[in-house]
C-alpha cells in the first residue's frame, strides 16, 4: 500500500512538473512573440547591423573612414539599390494592375456569358432526365446572385487598394525607423553587444551564446530559403506565363511568388480557379498550360525546398518535414515555420547540456 502510495505521488510530481515547464515554454513563446511585434524595427537593425559589420570594417581599414562615415556609406548604397529595385518593381505592378482593373467590366461580362451558356446545357441535360429536379429554380437563383456578385468585384478591388495605400505612410514610418536605427546600432555594435552580454546571469553567457548563434543562424537560413524558393517560383512562373503568351506577367508571376510563401494558400489559389476559367471559356490549350505550370511549381518547390532548409539551418531534410509536420498540427500553419526553428533550439540546448538538466529535474 505505501508503495504504490510512493509511485502515485512520484507520478503526480512528474505530471505537475510537466505541467510547469509546458506552461513555461508557452509563456516564453506568447512573449517572444509579443517582443518581436513590438520591437521588430530594433529587431531588424540589429540583424543587418550584423551583416553590414563586415563591410563596414572593410571601409574602415582600406579607406582608414571613421566608423560612422563607413556606417553611412554601407548604409546609403544598400538603401539605393534596394530603393532602385522596389521602384521598378512596384512601376511594373502598378502598370498591369491598373490595366487589370480596366479590363474587369469586360470579364465579368465574358464570364456572366459563359455562365449563362452552361446554365442553358444543364437545362437542357436535365430534361431529358425521368426526375423532376425541383432545385432547378434555386440553380438559376444562385447563378443569378452570382453574376450581381461579379458586379461588386471592382468596388471591392478598389477598396482593397484603397485600404493599401493607407498602409503606405505606416510602412514609410517603418523603414525610415529601421534606417535611423540600423545606422545607430552598426556605429556602437560593439557596445550594444557587450551590454547584451552583461544582461546575462554569470555563467550561462556561453550556453545562451550558442543557442542565439544557432537560432539566428537558422532564422537567417529559413528566411533565405523561403526567399530563394520565392525567386524560383516567380522565374518559372515567369517564363512559362511568357511561354504562352499571357498578359500581366510579372503582376501574375510576383503574386504566385508571394502567395507560394503563404502556408494557408500556396499557388494553388492562383492557378486553381485560373485553370477553371480557362476550361469554361473553352480555352483548353491556356488551361492545359496552366496546369503543367503548376505541376511545375509544385514539384520544384517540393523537391528543392527540403533540400535547401536542411543545408541553411543545419538539419536533416527528413527532421526538416518532421518538425514541420508536428509545428502544423500543434501551432497551424505558423508551425510550418516555427517547427524547424525550435527544433534547432532544441539540439543547441541539448548540446549546451540544458536538455539534460531539464530531464534530471523532471525525473528527480
Amino acid at each position: 500500500m505505501t508503495n504504490d502510495r510512493s509511485i502515485t505521488v512520484k507520478y503526480l510530481k512528474l505530471a505537475g512538473k510537466t505541467f510547469l515547464l509546458l506552461a513555461a515554454l508557452y509563456l516564453s513563446y506568447r512573449l517572444l512573440l509579443l517582443f518581436m511585434v513590438l520591437f521588430a524595427p530594433f529587431i531588424l537593425a540589429m540583424l543587418i547591423a550584423l551583416l553590414m559589420d563586415r563591410p563596414v570594417r572593410y571601409l574602415e581599414k582600406t579607406l582608414r573612414l571613421s566608423r560612422n562615415i563607413a556606417t553611412l556609406l554601407v548604409l546609403s548604397g544598400f538603401s539605393y539599390v534596394l530603393v532602385l529595385l522596389l521602384v521598378w518593381v512596384v512601376g511594373r505592378l502598378v502598370a498591369e494592375l491598373t490595366y487589370f482593373v480596366s479590363r474587369m467590366p469586360h470579364w465579368q461580362a465574358l464570364l456572366t456569358e459563359q455562365g449563362e451558356m452552361w446554365l442553358v446545357v444543364l437545362q437542357e441535360y436535365l430534361a431529358f432526365l425521368p426526375v423532376d429536379f425541383a432545385y432547378l429554380p434555386t440553380v438559376d437563383a444562385t447563378l443569378a446572385a452570382l453574376a450581381e456578385r461579379l458586379n461588386t468585384v471592382i468596388p471591392v478591388l478598389l477598396t482593397a487598394l484603397v485600404g493599401l495605400a493607407s498602409l503606405v505612410p505606416t510602412a514609410v514610418v517603418f523603414i525610415l525607423i529601421l534606417l535611423v536605427a540600423t545606422f545607430f546600432v552598426t556605429v556602437d555594435l560593439e557596445k550594444h553587444k557587450s551590454r547584451l552580454l552583461s544582461l546575462t546571469p554569470p555563467g550561462t553567457m556561453r550556453p545562451l551564446l550558442e543557442v542565439f548563434a544557432r537560432l539566428l543562424k537558422a532564422t537567417y537560413g529559413w528566411i533565405k530559403t523561403q526567399l530563394v524558393m520565392m525567386g524560383v517560383t516567380t522565374v518559372i512562373v515567369m517564363v512559362g506565363l511568357i511561354i504562352l503568351e499571357v498578359r500581366f506577367v510579372m503582376l501574375l508571376a510576383v503574386t504566385v511568388g508571394i502567395v507560394d510563401a503563404l502556408p494557408v494558400l500556396g499557388p494553388g489559389a492562383i492557378f486553381v480557379p485560373w485553370i477553371l476559367w480557362a476550361v469554361l471559356a473553352g480555352n483548353m490549350a491556356l488551361a492545359g498550360g496552366l496546369a503543367v505550370l503548376y505541376a511545375t511549381t509544385l514539384m520544384a518547390r517540393y523537391a528543392l525546398s527540403p533540400l535547401i532548409l536542411s543545408e541553411n539551418i543545419g538539419i536533416e531534410p527528413l527532421s526538416t518535414l518532421v518538425a514541420s509536420y508536428v509545428g502544423l498540427i500543434l501551432m497551424g500553419f505558423l508551425g510550418l515555420a516555427m517547427g524547424p526553428l525550435l527544433l534547432v533550439v532544441y539540439k543547441a540546448l541539448a548540446e549546451v547540456g540544458f536538455v539534460t538538466k531539464v530531464k534530471e529535474w523532471l525525473f528527480s
